[in-house]
């Protein structure tokens, strides 16, 4: 048997710790698998268990476990994957779900880091820790940590949502991470509603972001963190617009109100250097300080292109700009690029 899934509807009440390790006694039976994906996303009533990988299972070359919900779940569960994790030599694929969750600390996180140091294979990891709010940036550091041995990684997603705590130490330790990510071609951060982080933590991270020269897809998302202003954006355009090989690019700021006309112009400059993009969004909703001018400038970026398929630009609540400017960029958007697809709203 090479695939095991146990995919229960969530929220599902029969679903229990007790449940949960006769699952693991059975899989201690099937030391051959590669690849298992696990769903206990909202079973309410698992408590603090621990998720362990049995010690026969060596042979593993995906995993997929969703505990998003289960609130119990503690450092103790972290340290119980991970030690399952070090023994995984042939691990390519792990996608890890977690929280909302009060429980979770820097300790289960660095248990996590020090895991992945060893998973010399792996080329996609998706870990979700959305809204841990006891997480900080000294656990997102262990993950900076982890990324240098990960020279195969092709993906990469991190969503930190709602990890309050998160800052621009943790952020910095992220981008040193990236400088011998020389094969990764997809990149999504998700670290909305992180407050603690600044334009210096974006600027740090910028400068991991250059070494990226692989890059085709990434999405950023910064958005509700007023801490974040032009030099930050304009860091992380500076650093974008040497990635020639982005094909995607969403930049999500919305209600970052300290971003004006300079940050965008920054974009537009950004743009007009990545001549193999093929679809762009950019969210500013709620940025009041933004005018007419700035959503002209990132007209004037595509002036040279005809690879773009996809132009978005989501502007709801900017106070400083009118129905006029957003349909004087969508006309010079139709002029420029006549067979994409623009959306200006």
């Amino acid at each position: 048997m090479k695939i095991w899934k146990f995919l229960p509807t969530n929220r599902c009440p029969s679903v229990t710790g007790e449940g949960l390790k006769r699952l693991g006694e059975s899989l201690q039976k099937l030391p051959s698998l590669a690849h298992v994906n696990l769903n206990f996303a909202y079973c309410e009533n698992i408590l603090d268990s621990e998720f362990a990988i049995p010690s026969e299972m060596t042979l593993l070359n995906s995993l997929d476990l969703n505990i998003e919900g289960v609130k119990e779940v503690t450092d103790s569960s972290l340290r119980a994957l991970s030690k399952g994790l070090q023994r995984q030599r042939f691990l390519q694929k792990i996608h890890l779900s977690f929280g909302p969750c009060q429980s979770l600390t820097d300790f289960g996180l660095n248990s996590l880091g020090d895991a992945f140091k060893e998973l010399l294979c792996l080329q996609d990891l998706n870990i979700n820790f959305i809204r841990c709010e006891r997480i900080t940036g000294k656990g997102l550091a262990s993950f900076g940590e982890a990324l240098k041995n990960l020279i195969y990684l092709k993906t990469l997603h991190l969503n930190f949502q709602g990890c309050q705590n998160v800052d621009d130490e943790g952020l910095a330790s992220l981008g040193q991470g990236f400088e011998r990510l020389n094969s990764l071609e997809r990149l999504n951060l998700n670290f909305f509603e992180c407050f603690e982080i600044t334009s210096r933590g974006l600027s740090s991270l910028s400068e991991g972001l250059k070494k990226l020269n692989c890059l085709q897809d990434i999405k950023l998302e910064f958005s509700m963190d007023s801490k974040i202003d032009d030099e930050g954006l304009m860091n992380v355009s500076g650093a974008l617009k040497g990635l020639i090989s982005l094909r995607n690019l969403f930049l999500n700021f919305n209600h970052c109100t300290n971003i004006t006309d300079i940050g965008l112009k920054s974009v537009g400059k950004c743009l007009q250097k990545l001549g193999c993009l093929e679809k762009f969004h950019l969210g500013i909703v709620g940025c009041v300080e933004v005018t007419n001018s700035g959503l002209l400038c990132l007209g004037e970026g595509l002036r040279k292109f005809s690879n773009i398929s996809e132009f978005n630009v989501s502007c709801f609540w900017c106070k400083k700009t009118t129905m006029a400017g957003k349909l004087e960029l969508r006309k010079a958007l139709e002029n420029q690029l006549p067979l994409a697809k623009t959306e200006i709203k």
